[in-house]
């Protein structure tokens, strides 16, 4: 894929190549770099499925180039913290010029005991592992043994439209936080939900309320590091999403204001508390306990 070279820049470009001469067997480049790469933006977000055993091929890595590593081994993944690797001076780089992690898993199916629930993973293929993906735009690898690009449900026409497509219409009833990444890709890539899939989003809506509200917290604040998160939270609100994960919840003009006004001034955690605060004492207490937000964060 020339694209990654030219995209990423020769240092990401070398990492990917020299983690790619250790694999033992097939490895992929997936998900969120590619489509990045795809649309000319530059990321440093590194995710590699292995067909085999990830988190051995990730202590491999480990025990070549140091650095900390943090399994999780029912869903056969890994991250690989780079401080204190040895890898700058293996691509003879400086660290600086490297990610803070990679990302490793093994290429599984994944199978969802009821709506909501968190699946049970089983080790699978590459083409298996792009179905469980949740849009089409992010169902896309690159096998690294032959430069080739994979994309067997449309993602790069879906890309060059400018839509976010889920890739079955179960994948928002599966996985209900799916509804709140639709609407952040939308919101950061300039995209359109469509139609289709906002049918089935706005579908899905009541499971928002039977999720764990530390999953529905998770996505909201990743929403909030966004570069404009005013735009991801309006359009929460106009679908419903925000009140079906608590009625309390909603996101006016005023609101996206305050957000502008204050980019460059607020922290993530500063601008979730502003926007709670515009709540009555009793809804806040009753948000906090829904998305599991502690004591002092819901005092301040």
């Amino acid at each position: 894929m020339p694209k990654l070279r030219a995209v990423l820049g020769d240092t990401p470009a070398d990492l990917v190549a020299r983690i790619a001469q250790n694999a033992d067997a097939p490895l992929y480049l997936v998900g969120g770099v590619v489509r990045d790469v795809l649309v000319n933006r530059r990321t440093l977000d590194l995710d590699f499925v292995l067909e085999g055993d990830a988190i051995g091929f990730a202590r491999q890595l480990q025990r070549l180039y140091g650095g900390d590593l943090t399994t999780h081994p029912p869903f056969g993944t890994a991250k690989w913290q780079l401080a204190g690797a040895t890898l700058a001076d293996a691509l003879q780089t400086t660290p600086d010029l490297l990610p803070a992690h990679l990302d490793f898993a093994m290429a599984r199916r994944e199978t969802y005991a009821h709506p909501g629930a968190l699946p049970t993973v089983t080790p699978d293929s590459i083409q298996t592992d792009l179905q469980r993906r949740d849009f089409s735009i992010n169902a896309l690898a690159v096998a690294l043994d032959a430069d080739q690009l994979l994309d067997p449900f449309g993602g790069l026409d879906d890309l060059r439209s400018g839509i976010v497509r889920v890739l079955h219409d179960a994948s928002f009833e599966d996985d209900p936080t799916r509804i709140l990444r639709a609407v952040k890709y939308a919101a950061r890539l300039g995209f359109t939900i469509e139609p289709h899939t906002a049918a089935l989003l706005t579908g899905a809506l009541p499971g928002l309320g039977i999720i764990t509200g530390e999953r529905i917290r998770h996505e909201l604040t990743l929403l909030l590091v966004e570069p404009e998160p005013e735009r991801g939270y309006a359009d929460l609100a106009a679908r419903g999403a925000l009140a079906a994960s608590h009625p309390a919840l909603n996101f006016d003009e005023s609101d996206s204001i305050v957000f502008q006004g204050a980019r460059h001034l607020y922290t993530p955690e500063l601008a979730w508390y502003a926007w709670l605060a515009r709540l009555t004492p009793a809804d806040v207490g009753s948000v906090c306990r829904r998305l599991l937000i502690g004591r002092k964060e819901s005092d301040v």
